[in-house]
């Protein structure tokens, strides 16, 4: 299913954010994503801090999606363990203790992803599949050229 979603990046993560399956769109987007297994340990990996093009300000947000999401869920244990994991990371610490919470990523508020070819924005749409598959949704990525602030926030600066 996700091949027929080319050339569109897809991925089916669960509650964790654990990237269970990818599309080869989505591999090439976020590099080294599927290999670290996880969008958030991705995000705070040297990978995902030259990938994403203002950092700071994704990493909240991701951050507080993240609070959410495991809060409206109960504190799930899988969540509890990859808390576990980050906590040591000094910038994810520092953003989980801000204590902000926020869920779904506005439609207005895209992505912008520095790929081999130049930057491009991203607006990435979440369907959620019922609980008994394990809290699954897919995430299914709209590529377009870059629509940001002309000042691109260096990826070299993180």
């Amino acid at each position: 299913m996700l091949d027929d979603l080319m050339p569109h990046p897809a991925a089916f993560c669960n509650i964790r954010w654990d990237v269970v399956v990818a599309n080869e769109a989505y591999e090439a987007l976020f590099p080294g994503r599927m290999e670290i297994g996880n969008a958030i340990r991705w995000l705070f990996a040297p990978a995902g801090r030259k990938a994403v093009l203002n950092w700071e300000a994704e990493a909240a947000s991701d951050v507080g999606r993240m609070r959410g999401i495991l809060a409206h869920f109960g504190n799930p244990a899988v969540g509890i363990e990859l808390l576990a994991e980050l906590q040591h990371d000094p910038d994810f610490a520092v953003l989980w203790l801000r204590r902000e919470v926020s869920y779904d990523r506005p439609v207005e508020e895209p992505q912008h992803i520095n790929t081999d070819s130049g930057p491009v924005t991203v607006t990435m749409r979440l369907q959620s599949m019922p609980a008994r598959l394990d809290w699954l949704h897919l995430c299914v990525g709209v590529v377009r050229p870059y629509s940001g602030s002309r000042k691109i926030v260096s990826p070299a600066s993180h």
